[in-house]
C-alpha cells in the first residue's frame, strides 16, 4: 500500500493492525486456528481512538489490502474514548460533582453521535 513517505503515523497505525493480527495468529498456533476469531475462544480486538477514526480505518484498510477481510482476523474493534467537561461548565467557579457528571455526559453524547465508526445508530454511553 502506498502512502506519503512523510506520513509516519500511517505506518504506525498499520503496524498496530499487523501486530494485532500477528498476535491472533500466535494464539491460533497454541489453541488451534478454529479457536481464534469472531465468536471464538480467543477474540482479537483492534484498538484505536474514538476521537480520531483514521487510526482504526487505516489499520482495517491495511489488513484488508494485504491479508483479506478484517472479519477473518478480528472479533471487533475497541476504542479509547477521550472526553472532558465543556468549557462553560468547566470554568464555573462553583463547580459541583453533579456538574462534572452532567458535563461529562454532554461531551460523551456529542462524541458518540458525531464520530461513530459503525454503520448503525450510536449506542448510548453513561458515566457511572
Amino acid at each position: 500500500m502506498a502512502c506519503p513517505i512523510r506520513v509516519y503515523r500511517y505506518w504506525a497505525w498499520r503496524r498496530t493492525a499487523y501486530m494485532c493480527k500477528h498476535i491472533a495468529d500466535l494464539f491460533g498456533t497454541v489453541f488451534g486456528p478454529d479457536s481464534v476469531g469472531s465468536g471464538k475462544r480467543v477474540r482479537p480486538l483492534l484498538a484505536g481512538q474514538v476521537s480520531y477514526p483514521a487510526v482504526i480505518n487505516e489499520g482495517l484498510r491495511y489488513i484488508e489490502t494485504v491479508f483479506g477481510p478484517p472479519n477473518r482476523f478480528f472479533h471487533g474493534i475497541a476504542g479509547a474514548p477521550y472526553f472532558g467537561i465543556p468549557g462553560d461548565i468547566n470554568t464555573n467557579p462553583a463547580l459541583t460533582v453533579d456538574d462534572i457528571f452532567r458535563g461529562a455526559n454532554v461531551d460523551m453524547k456529542k462524541l458518540v453521535c458525531s464520530r461513530s465508526l459503525l454503520p448503525m445508530p450510536p449506542q448510548p454511553w453513561h458515566i457511572l
